[in-house]
Parts: structure tokens; C-alpha cells; sequence
């Protein structure tokens, strides 16, 4: 085979792969960057739950040019152009992000705001409970409706010799602020992931609760080494 018969095949193979994947689209895509690098567009969730009241800021990741929110059903979630969802009544909506032609979905579900109300939650590690006054906020409501429905078990790890971290196996919504952390916050990481603290760290996070009654010193050797099960519940 000649070379100029090798090339006419290799661009061929390139030509169709780029048209099945055009045809095939999908929730994230490929864009050019501001410096001309190619990125990967996807939004950050595809399904919310959300309470009357609440509010989740969805972003568009890899977008380099200016994103189009809208909301199907405004009654029940309205969306900003800064991606940040209310929500608004009971029911289902979806909120589409538009960037050069192509949409980006995600499917929120409202339901009744959370007539749970407590000021404590409790944390068990081992024989020990752990007494965790609630922050203010509708990541704390979510989170004392999510521990309505039962108590949850969480695998815990450390990380950073500063936290133990696990997944939520839920998603809540998210109050962002720039926190250094003390031993004793309790804290929502990435909307799915709970942190208790035992040292300082610094970054964007919502803040949960404190654990109260303890020292720093108390607290490490409650939560110990290595992964631990942390069982939460409202009592």
C-alpha cells in the first residue's frame, strides 16, 4: 500500500469516529478552551432533591463561553444565570444549560419543606456519641430529613491528618462559604461527602454543625485511626 493510500485511511477511521460520536451526543461534550485547548463540558448534577425553600447551585464544567439557564416548570425550580436553583413548589422540573448548541439537563425534584426540626444530631463511633449542635442552614434540614427516614452508617477514612471523610450516599444541597475549619466542625464536602474535623483546614465548604463537649485532643482518640463506621441519627 502506497503512503497516500495509508493517509486516505487513517482520515477516513478519524471522520467516521467524529461522526458517530456527533451522533451519538450525551451528557458532556468536547469544547475549545479560551487558550485553544480542547475541555470537557458536563454539567455538575443530573438529578437534585430539594425541599420548598432550598437552593443548589449547578455549574457547567469546561464552558468558555456564556451559559443559557432555564427552568421547564418556573413554579416548582427557577434557575439564575449563575446555574443557582430554587426551589419553589412541590413537583418536578428540569433545569437545561444551553453552550453552543448543545443542552445539558438536570432533573430536580421538590418536594414539601422538612417538618423535622431539631438543634442536636448525634454521631456514635463505637460506644462513644458525639453531641453535634446544627448550623443554620438547609444543608442541616436536608440532612435532618435524610436521618428522619433512619439512621445512616457512614465508612469514614482519614484524610490529610486533619479529617475523617465518607460518602453521604445521598446528595444535599449546598451553602458554600470559604471556612477554616476547626476540630469539632462537621462539615458538607462536594454536596456528598460529610467531614468531621480534628484539625484546620481551609476552602470552600458548608458548614453542617460542631461537635460540642469535647477537646481536640478527646476528639482524635474518639475517632482514632485509620477508617471507622460513624453511625448519625437524630436521637
Amino acid at each position: 500500500m502506497t503512503f497516500n493510500g495509508m493517509k486516505k485511511i487513517i482520515f477516513g477511521i478519524i471522520a467516521i469516529s467524529m461522526m458517530i460520536v456527533s451522533l451519538l451526543g450525551g451528557t458532556s461534550t468536547m469544547a475549545k478552551d479560551t487558550n485553544g485547548k480542547t475541555a470537557v463540558v458536563s454539567i455538575s448534577e443530573k438529578k437534585l432533591k430539594l425541599n420548598v425553600g432550598s437552593k443548589y447551585t449547578l455549574k457547567l464544567s469546561g464552558a468558555s463561553a456564556t451559559v443559557r439557564w432555564e427552568s421547564s416548570n418556573r413554579k416548582v425550580a427557577t434557575v439564575s444565570q449563575k446555574g443557582v436553583v430554587k426551589a419553589k413548589g412541590i413537583g418536578r422540573a428540569t433545569i437545561t444549560a444551553s453552550l453552543n448548541g448543545k443542552k445539558y439537563k438536570c432533573k430536580v425534584t421538590v418536594k414539601e419543606r422538612n417538618e423535622v426540626h431539631a438543634e442536636y444530631i448525634y454521631a456514635y463511633v463505637g460506644d462513644k456519641a458525639l453531641k453535634i449542635k446544627l448550623a443554620d442552614n438547609s444543608s442541616a434540614d436536608a440532612f435532618v430529613e435524610y436521618l428522619s427516614e433512619g439512621d445512616v452508617t457512614i465508612k469514614m477514612s482519614d484524610y490529610g491528618s486533619f479529617e475523617k471523610v465518607g460518602d453521604l450516599g445521598t446528595t444535599l444541597p449546598r451553602n458554600d462559604e470559604d471556612i477554616t475549619t476547626e476540630a469539632g466542625d462537621v462539615i458538607l464536602y462536594l454536596g456528598n461527602k460529610i467531614t468531621i474535623y480534628y484539625d484546620t483546614n481551609s476552602w470552600d465548604f458548608t458548614r453542617l454543625g460542631k461537635v460540642q463537649g469535647v477537646s481536640r485532643s478527646e476528639l482524635k482518640d474518639i475517632l482514632g485511626e485509620g477508617d471507622v463506621k460513624i453511625r448519625f441519627s437524630l436521637k
